[in-house]
């Protein structure tokens, strides 16, 4: 049975969401100062898909399905 009970308890997914806020308050607004919107929406959607896949991975039944997710988001 697994220690986690949710895929929030997961280090991986909390290292993803870090980098997700980081990205939203650190870099984001200097892209917007500088019209760079198809790198900014390009960088938005890859740091998403990282905890998105994080969290499809884990509420797999099969271990192969899981690992497939994790690989990738990372």
């Amino acid at each position: 049975m697994s220690a986690f009970k949710t895929f929030e308890e997961l280090e991986a997914w909390k290292s993803c969401r870090e980098y997700r806020v980081f990205l939203a308050h650190q870099v984001f607004p200097l892209l917007l100062n500088k019209k760079e919107f198809s790198l900014l929406d390009q960088l938005k959607r890859s740091a998403r898909s990282t905890t998105h896949n994080i969290a499809e991975g884990f509420g797999r039944y099969h271990y192969l399905d899981n690992y497939k997710f994790c690989a990738i988001a990372s």
